[in-house]
């Protein structure tokens, strides 16, 4: 049944994912917590330290630096199934990062060339290996891993792409202000958040891509909004080609409230083109007596915030939306009269949008 499928869908599959994202998540933190434990025990006593000292950096000692995060990736790779040395080749990549009073210049170095060697794993063909690089240029917390996490956005599995949108997320301050940098990570997130089917992942997109949230000054509304955009408009393909996941799209809808109505023109009428489809499906959901009562709840509170975004938008064209609103009419308890209100008022929004400048069909 279709309502059993909307609480649901893919259960067991999302369950091994979740599980996969829940150990990644949990293996993250562990793997940091171990490295703050230690890094001043062992500062001493690594080879790095007395370069991320250092104001600035000679010819010989990046040459030096180069041959032993090349020799810290190669442990990592070698470590293969054992958890023992994998954990602690990851931790002696992190923790060189982490060293106290560590220079501006060396560190950045020390980002760059990690990011070097790890960024292939990323997309490669091991999913261990693909992890614990993703893994690795979290803990290191540098902007420069931001490229690296928009190819890992594109990597066959999906615990490597949520971490790398996971990095991103964790990024977003100390990149806000860099407009090339966020666009890319904007540009990888549409198109990774257009392919996702599985919820934790599509989640993690859409926090990852609102970099509104990290500065009020986000200079970047227009391709925000534009990102949304094309997520939604896929999400919509696969909403109407049967899948029963739209509450998955809670998290997008009101991430984009913030920036809609103040992104231009062409790309407020691209994003009105994916949210009036979601409109209409709304109302298909709620008439569907498939769908279970059980249901309605979070149908409702995904119509309300698509609706919101949908007439704030409308106004910044001052455009007047419709008098009737799902928030009035869409009632948790169905029954025939509620049923005809939904529709009617799904089919006057849709009117409403034929009007310029959208002039939808």
């Amino acid at each position: 049944m279709q309502g059993t499928a909307f609480v649901h869908a893919d259960l067991a599959d999302r369950g091994v994912l979740m599980r996969s994202v829940s150990l990644c998540h949990l293996l993250f933190s562990a793997v940091v917590v171990c490295a703050l434990t230690v890094v001043d025990a062992v500062a001493q006593n690594d080879n790095l330290a007395q370069y991320l000292s250092k104001d600035a950096l000679t010819v010989e000692d990046q040459a030096q630096m180069d041959v032993e995060i090349a020799d810290r990736v190669s442990s990592l790779r070698d470590a293969k199934e054992s958890s023992d040395r994998r954990q602690a080749a990851r931790e002696r990549l992190i923790q060189t990062a982490l060293i106290n009073n560590a220079k501006e210049a060396p560190l950045s170095y020390y980002a760059e060339r990690v990011n070097f060697y790890l960024k292939p794993l990323l997309v490669g063909d091991k999913q261990a290996l693909a992890d614990d690089a993703a893994l690795v240029l979290r803990g290191l917390k540098h902007p420069k891993s931001v490229p690296s996490f928009v190819i890992g956005l594109s990597s066959k599995f999906t615990t490597t792409q949520y971490q790398c949108a996971a990095g991103i997320r964790e990024l977003q301050p100390a990149i806000v202000s860099n407009p090339p940098l966020c666009k890319d990570a904007l540009d990888g997130l549409a198109r990774c958040g257009a392919k996702a089917t599985h919820p934790a992942l599509l989640r993690a997109i859409y926090r990852a891509a609102n970099f509104a949230d990290a500065s009020n000054d986000f200079a970047l509304g227009d391709e925000q909004t534009e990102a949304y955009a094309d997520i939604f408009a896929a999400r919509i393909k696969k909403l109407n080609q049967g899948a029963t996941d739209e509450i998955n799209d809670m998290a997008g809808v009101r991430a984009i409230a913030k920036t809609a109505a103040q992104a231009d023109l062409n790309t407020k009428k691209k994003l009105v083109t994916s949210l009036a489809a979601y409109y209409q499906l709304i109302a298909e959901r709620y008439s569907d007596r498939d769908v279970s009562d059980e249901s309605i709840e979070t149908i409702r509170e995904l119509a309300v915030a698509v609706e919101d975004v949908l007439i704030g938008v409308m106004r910044s064209v001052e455009m007047s939306p419709p008098s009737q609103t799902y928030k009035d009419r869409l009632k948790t308890r169905r029954d025939g009269d509620s049923v005809r209100a939904v529709r009617e008022t799904a089919a006057a929004m849709a009117e409403a949008l034929k009007a310029e400048p959208f002039n939808l069909p």
